[in-house]
């Protein structure tokens, strides 16, 4: 079942390990060769000479409707020597990682590390926060990629945090964190990562981040820029940069505290309340996407849009519209102190007009437009700084003033305006190379433009036909060949292309030097797996070392123990749990100098309790018992087992031949026998005329059984024959197999690999597998081979999980939309997830809002005036761990809700539920409102 959720049972794990810093020396740029004679002879680069190679290098599909590439101002691709890596959105809402090596495809991953986690793992609940609540796509759920200078990966998602996996909720695992940030657990691998964004110090200080930007100065350490909120006297938003230390694995803000208020949250940027005011005058916030570069010198550059007029509101537009007018800078040679462009000092957190923080003012927009909130920083060939700014007229029919970029910059003594470089509406990037050629790159047109001195006519380069655009831009592989590297959708794809900039007038790359290291890290061979409660790993070392294993469980409820750890011969261990649920595991392999770490994950579906497996057909060496057991009756035959354990547990496996045939029961495989072999007369192929339905049942008056699926299961096929099977589920989704030899089908299949819907111990109902297969007339024996259940037992355990047995009785239409937080009605839902569904007495597939929802009156009993509140209750909800409370308060706005009202009846409504009422006097209060949560603990 999909999206089942143990609600309000959380607890994170921490990895308790050091990870050395890595041997290798830091990243080294190379520069142009000539390029420091160029400059100092005044000679001008002529771009005419440039010609342009255009490649693809790679694509995949990606999700269309959550916005399908991330904005110019993130940065999903970044490349750290030979290697690149390029987070996305798959079509399912999740987050994937693909990694390519000399720009060829070496391979993709989950960032959560497998490929599809059990359900639990990604389901919410019912508290939380309003702006993590997604119910629509939009662009805050972009995600960001930045590589440290020892190689690690860092990723962040935007301020609504995670491409969502359901209808409306995040992960469980990451609902309230500040911000949803992973780290990678190795140098340049993606195949394992650890969740850092509940981890003060470990993730970057504040939250709600949005517009994420990853940079490195030219050491290789990390930096990040975002909009966050300030909480400075009211939740208004700032500019926020930060660092990350890849020696003690934190990150620091650059800048401060605001000086008016001590307890508010560190920033860089900020308005000094110019939104606050802008909100509360038009219902607005501004946006500000901060941006930051290193020049050839290793000096930072700064730069950051915000709002200056506070009455701002061009074309008298709506809530939610986002305004800034000003943009500022800062620079720092020290990455400690900071200055304007013409080195005067500044102190951060900088703003607008406060003396000892006014920032540099780069710009100012006219009384009558407003700019873009796309902050952009490049540097010339003599380090100064340039941006571009698009300003828009405050009138939508001043088609000549509106959306103009641009070009400021820094020409050694002032902040100068070198005009237009073109009109248009598109969010866009302003980089440069090492030789100081900056290029402006719009994020939504098929060309971009290129300068060196910004006095002259930039050139213009037109796209291939077939790419629409460059949306973004991986600024490692510019600073490391001068090259462009980017993303594109092309065909419907998300697509790595790649622009090769030939013939560069006078220059010629330097390769950067290459060090043998001193110490090989170990190489995880085969990454750590979990077999029912069996974990293994393997590694090999390059220098011999000896390694040792150490496993440590780093997510899950309960607590968890090895048979053995920490040693030479730990790579296999065997695990028990304390308790039922998702966990995951880290082992971490070293040889007593680099660490390498794996991650896996399991369902617990017992405290340690392996399944039993009981198989029927197949091999003889494999199966229990063979087909020849069922009891046949005509068309239908039956078997029945008890567990060993519990003998009162006793499961049924039915086999119904369809259209008549009549059942061949044989000790191998599970055939037809029919009148005549039905085939399709283009393909020759046994069509689904000859056809066996397989169904499982049980009982269960001991409520021992916690856990029910289906194995493996094979085919068989006689007399030489090649043919393909189909097996269908009651969805009608379906699986081919192929048998190519005589013999039974050995290698019996994953069930879960199929795609098939699976069966658990609450589905049974409507759980069922259609297999098409034939015995006709001795000519061909063929059929069902083996057929593997798999169960669990927990015998004195109260294994009964009402919930879960009630969204089973709406399978499959149910489906995908069984947990809590779903509303699966079709057509988008009538406004009641599962959990309200369920405690109400509602149906979660039929629109039943207006007939199950509370409802209010108003009544007078002994002279008093009261305010009712009625709603339906399960009359066994404590044995389903079910709550039900009443709030009241007097203001929807900052009121206080209490649980002071009074249960004033009950009525039954029937076997199952009551009608409850509530009240409140309204004999003081002129207004109330009154509102029920539910809760569940399972």
């Amino acid at each position: 079942m999909k999206n089942r959720r143990k609600a309000l049972l959380f607890i994170s794990g921490f990895l308790g390990i050091t990870v050395h810093a890595a041997t290798n020396p830091p990243p080294q740029y190379p520069l142009y060769a000539e390029a420091d004679e160029l400059y100092s002879n005044t000679n001008t680069y002529d771009l005419t000479q440039e010609t342009y190679t255009f490649s693809t290098l790679w694509s995949t599909p990606a999700q269309e409707e959550l916005n399908f590439l991330p904005g110019s101002y993130h940065s999903p691709i970044a490349t750290r020597g030979d290697d690149t890596f390029v987070l996305f959105v798959d079509t399912d809402h999740r987050m994937k990682i693909a990694h390519l090596t000399n720009g060829l495809f070496k391979g993709e991953t989950f960032i959560d590390n497998t490929l599809y986690q059990p359900d639990e793992f990604y389901d919410g609940n019912g508290g939380v926060p309003g702006y993590h609540t997604v119910l629509f796509e939009d662009g805050h759920h972009s995600c960001s990629l930045g590589i440290d200078e020892n190689g690690y990966l860092h990723i962040v998602g935007d301020m609504h945090n995670y491409p969502r996996w359901s209808t409306n909720h995040l992960p469980l695992r990451y609902h309230d964190k500040n911000i949803m940030y992973w780290r990678s657990d190795n140098p340049l691998d993606a195949s394992s990562f650890s969740f850092k964004g509940d981890q003060a110090g470990q993730c970057p200080p504040g939250y709600g981040f949005t517009y994420q930007f990853f940079f490195n100065d030219l050491n290789g350490m990390l930096h990040m820029t975002s909009r966050t909120h300030q909480w400075t006297n009211n939740s208004t938003r700032c500019a926020t940069y930060s660092r990350f230390d890849a020696d003690t694995g934190l990150w620091s803000i650059i800048g401060g505290l605001d000086p008016d208020d001590p307890n508010s949250e560190p920033r860089t940027f900020y308005d000094d309340g110019r939104e606050y005011d802008l909100g509360n005058i038009n219902n607005k916030y501004s946006k500000t996407c901060p941006h930051g570069v290193f020049d050839r010198n290793n000096n930072m550059h700064l730069v950051t849009p915000l709002l200056s007029n506070p009455t701002l509101n061009p074309w008298g537009m709506g809530s939610g519209q986002h305004f800034v007018d000003t943009i500022l800078y800062a620079q720092s040679t020290n990455g400690t102190d900071y200055a304007k462009a013409d080195g005067s000092s500044i102190t951060l957190p900088a703003t607008i007009d406060l003396t000892s923080n006014h920032a540099d003012i780069i710009y100012n927009a006219p009384t009558d437009r407003y700019l873009s909130v796309l902050g952009n920083m490049a540097v010339d060939y003599q380090n100064n700084p340039y941006t571009v700014v698009r300003q828009k007229s405050y009138d939508p029919n001043d088609n000549n003033a509106d959306n103009q970029s641009i070009v400021l910059g820094w020409d050694g003594n002032a902040w100068t305006n070198y005009g237009e470089i073109v009109v248009a509406t598109t969010d866009f990037r302003l980089v440069h190379d090492p030789a100081g050629v900056m290029s402006y790159i719009p994020d939504s047109l098929d060309r971009f433009y290129r300068f060196w001195n910004p006095s002259e006519t930039p050139e213009q380069v037109n796209l291939p036909a077939a790419w629409p655009y460059i949306k973004t831009i991986d600024y490692e592989y510019l600073k490391k060949t001068g090259d462009i590297l980017g993303l594109s959708k092309i065909g419907g794809e998300l697509t790595v292309v790649k622009v090769e900039i030939n013939n560069r007038p006078g220059m010629a790359l330097i390769d950067p030097p290459v060090e043998t290291p001193a110490n090989h890290a170990p190489v995880i061979t085969a990454p750590a797996t979990a077999t029912g409660y069996d974990l293994s790993v393997a590694a090999t070392d390059a220098d011999g070392d000896p390694l040792t294993y150490t496993w440590e469980k780093t997510y899950g409820p309960g607590d968890a123990s090895f048979s053995v750890n920490g040693t030479a011969t730990s790579s296999n261990t065997t695990i028990s749990v304390s308790e039922l649920g998702t966990y995951e595991f880290k082992v971490v392999v070293s040889d007593g100098t680099d660490p390498r770490i794996s991650t896996c994950y399991l369902l617990a579906t017992g405290p340690g309790i392996p399944a039993t497996i009981f198989q029927i057909g197949g091999l003889t060496v494999e199966r229990d018992t063979g087909w020849n057991s069922l009891v046949l009756n005509a068309s239908t035959g039956t078997y029945s087992f008890a567990d060993t354990e519990d003998t009162n547990l006793v499961f049924t496996l039915t086999a119904v031949a369809l259209n008549g045939d009549t059942l061949d029961l044989n000790s191998t495989h599970l055939g037809v026998d029919s009148t005549a072999r039905q085939t399709d007369p283009k393909t020759g192929r046994i069509n689904l005329d000859e056809a066996i339905v397989l169904t499982v049942s049980y009982v269960d008056p001991s409520n021992s059984l916690v856990s029910l699926d289906v194995d493996k299961f094979g085919l068989y096929w006689g007399n030489g024959a090649t043919e393909t099977t189909v097996f269908t589920d009651a969805r009608a989704n379906s699986t081919n197999m192929v048998a190519f030899d005589h013999t039974l089908y050995n290698n019996l299949v994953d069930y879960d690999s199929t795609g098939l819907d699976p069966l658990t111990k609450y589905n049974t109902a409507n759980w069922s597998m259609t297999v098409s297969i034939d015995d006709t007339l001795g000519l061909t024996q063929s059929g069902m081979g083996g057929f593997m259940l798999a169960y669990v037992v927990d015998v004195g355990g109260d294994n009964l999980v009402p919930y879960d047995q009630w969204a089973g009785s709406y399978y499959p239409a149910i489906h995908d939309n069984d947990g809590y937080g779903d509303d699966a009605e079709p057509g988008g839902g009538d406004g009641m997830v599962n959990l309200v569904e369920y405690a109400l007495g509602g149906n979660p597939l039929v629109d039943d809002a207006t007939t199950k929802l509370p409802t209010i009156g108003i009544s007078e009993e002994g002279g008093t005036n009261w305010f009712n509140y009625i709603y339906n209750r399960r009359l066994d909800a404590s044995a389903r761990n079910l709550t039900y409370e009443v709030f009241v308060t007097t203001n929807l706005v900052s009121g206080a809700w209490t649980n002071t009202t009074e249960e004033a009846g009950l009525a039954v409504i029937n076997a199952d539920f009551e009608s409850v009422t509530n009240r409140v006097s309204n004999e003081v209060e002129m207004q109330q409102f009154m509102k029920l949560e539910i809760g569940i603990t399972e």
